[in-house]
């Protein structure tokens, strides 16, 4: 079974909705400039020219480490573990929704024919963490063919 993996370095940019104002529909520059990013590196990493259905995708988001431990609403990192230097994870209220980072990486992995639709993929898993002290920030992406049985 084929396998693609790749690291896009960089902010994951979520997905938004077109807007719609008086008869105008704005679209997601950023969004529509991600998706093309996410496709040139899925396409440059791709074994074969389409991986078959049924698809499982890992997305490993690590976002930029702050200078001090972060405040969160739902409690706070323990020190220890900032201390650490390592990855941490990275619970979020403020616009880093699990459902809309996968959006651009889905429909940027259909645009460049590695899969053929993103209804192709029967599981996800996506882990949001701040970067280990010296990690670059970005997206490390797989996508793998899988076995039709559980």
């Amino acid at each position: 079974m084929n396998t693609l993996t790749t690291f896009i370095p960089g902010k994951v940019v979520s997905w938004k909705r077109n807007r719609v104002h008086k008869g105008r529909t704005f679209r997601d520059s950023e969004g529509i400039a991600y998706r093309k990013v996410v496709a040139t590196f899925a396409r440059a990493a791709c074994p074969v020219q389409q991986l078959q259905a049924p698809i499982r995708v890992t997305l490993l988001i690590g976002y930029k480490r702050p200078g001090s431990r972060p405040k969160l609403k739902s409690g706070t990192i323990p020190a220890e573990a900032w201390a650490s230097g390592q990855r941490v994870l990275f619970p979020s209220t403020n616009g880093h929704d699990i459902d809309r980072l996968q959006g651009n990486v889905y429909d940027g992995l259909s645009d460049a024919g590695v899969i053929g639709d993103d209804g192709h993929i029967v599981g996800c898993e996506v882990i949001k963490f701040y970067v280990a002290v010296g990690e670059v920030p970005g997206l490390t992406l797989t996508v793998e063919e899988c076995g039709w049985l559980i």
